[in-house]
Order: C-alpha cells, then sequence, then structure tokens
C-alpha cells in the first residue's frame, strides 16, 4: 500500500508495533549497499512499463543506454543503477515492490531504500533469506554489518546464523528515518542533535535579525525539528525549551 506523508505514517506505526511486540516477534531495519547505484536497470524498465506504462518512455530515455559521469576531466560509463537524489525516485520504488510482495512477515515497511520488517522471528529470518537470494534479480546486496534487529529479548536470536552481525537495539534507542521511534536517549540524542545544528547556524548567520530568522524557519533548523515534533512524542520534553533560548536572539 502507497500513502501520502509516508515518513510519518511509518514512525508512527513503527511506535505502535515496538510499543506492543508479541513475544518471539523481531523488527529488523536493513540495510542495502549503494542502493540507488545498483539496483538493475532492467527490472526498472520492467517494472515501470507494467505498472506505470504512462510514463515508460520517459524513463527508457534516461536509463536505456549508459550515463555518462563526469569528474573533471574524467569520465565513466554507468550501465546500472539510478542516481541518489532523482527526483523520480518512484523508478527505485517500483523495482523493489515485486520483491516486497514476495515477503511474508506481518508487518512491511518500505521508503524508498530503507526498509523495515516485523513478524514473527522466523518469518522475518526465512524472508532475510529471500532478499539475499533474489539480489541477482535484483542487484541489491543486503549490508548485514549496518542491519539492525529490535526485539525485548535477544536469547534465541544468538542461534540463528542469519543475525549474527545484525546490529542489536533495544526498543528504546530505536530510530526510524531520522527520528526516535520511542521516549527515551534516542529522542534525547535527536532533540540535541537539532540544539546544535541551530547553535551552529547561528554562529555563522551574520545577517540581520530578519533575514536570519527567514532562512532558520524556512531552509535550517525549524523545518528538521517541525518533523520531529510530528512524527515524535516529544511535546513534553525539557529540551525543546533549550532549543527555543537557543533561537532568542531572533
Amino acid at each position: 500500500m502507497r500513502c501520502t506523508r509516508g515518513a510519518e505514517a511509518a514512525v508512527h506505526t513503527a511506535r505502535r508495533l515496538v510499543s506492543n511486540l508479541p513475544a518471539c516477534h523481531v523488527v529488523v531495519k536493513l540495510d542495502f549497499s549503494n542502493a540507488f547505484n545498483c539496483v538493475r536497470r532492467d527490472l526498472i524498465l520492467d517494472s515501470i512499463a507494467t505498472n506505470i506504462p504512462e510514463i515508460y518512455r520517459l524513463v527508457y530515455s534516461a536509463f536505456s543506454c549508459e550515463l555518462v559521469l563526469t569528474f573533471g576531466s574524467h569520465e565513466i560509463l554507468s550501465s546500472e543503477g539510478t542516481q541518489q537524489g532523482d527526483p523520480l525516485t518512484l523508478e527505485f520504488c517500483e523495482a523493489i515492490h515485486s520483491l516486497l510482495l514476495k515477503l511474508h512477515s506481518s508487518v512491511k515497511i518500505g521508503f524508498t531504500d530503507d526498509l523495515t520488517l516485523s513478524g514473527d522471528l522466523h518469518t522475518v529470518e526465512r524472508d532475510i533469506t529471500t532478499i539475499t537470494e533474489s539480489s541477482s534479480e535484483t542487484g541489491l546486496q543486503l549490508n548485514v554489518d549496518r542491519s539492525e534487529i529490535i526485539t525485548d529479548d535477544f536469547t534465541e536470536i544468538s542461534t540463528l546464523a542469519t543475525f549474527n552481525d545484525f546490529i542489536r537495539v533495544n526498543k528504546e534507542d530505536m530510530t526510524l528515518l531520522g527520528a526516535p521511534v520511542l521516549k527515551g536517549m534516542a529522542q534525547d540524542k535527536a532533540t540535541h542533535d537539532k540544539i546544535n545544528d541551530l547553535t551552529r547556524a547561528v554562529e555563522r548567520l551574520n545577517l540581520q535579525a530578519h533575514d536570519a530568522l527567514v532562512i532558520l524557519k524556512n531552509s535550517l533548523a525549524i523545518p528538521k525539528l517541525l518533523y520531529l515534533l510530528r512524527i515524535s512524542q516529544c511535546s513534553d520534553n525539557p529540551l525543546l525549551r533549550q532549543f527555543d533560548d537557543t533561537s532568542s536572539p531572533f
């Protein structure tokens, strides 16, 4: 299912999920190595032709041939993947959508190349095996050293080789799409990061107060703080007062 404001929906869903995680259930956050540059272009073209034929000619013109990447006087031919930051991000999403449909975890959250799964331990394990075995079809390689597993009890996990290299994260430390999921240390760290970003911006904005305020409000610290406020239960966090005090010069 696709939805608007997907990042916010994903974090709110994850919060309800980890707050009521059944016994022997896990949440895994999967990381792919250089995902945007490795996904297969023939998979992109096939997926677009099947699901969004209206834009197929546009996508075909962009990815049916090798792209020329330049650095100074050097040129490199790029024959696979999209480009990270491509405004037409749905190309990547469509390419991996068929893979998501093969998975059997009870919860599947996909936001571009950020994939989160949840379900009983052995179902999630089988899904990870499916993703790994599909690498030749998708071009995506799972980076287990940067993937995370979240659960209440890590005892049973230690017996499964699939999760040996996963980073073990406590629920109160879990983040998703740059946001803390639960109240605790992760939320405090996220708020501290916003305060540090604001402090650095204030020090560097050698402008009149009104001009600096406009830049902070529309481009720098404020939009990121609003994102945190929308998706994290931090309205009573005392660190928000410190954020206000930091912006008081304006």
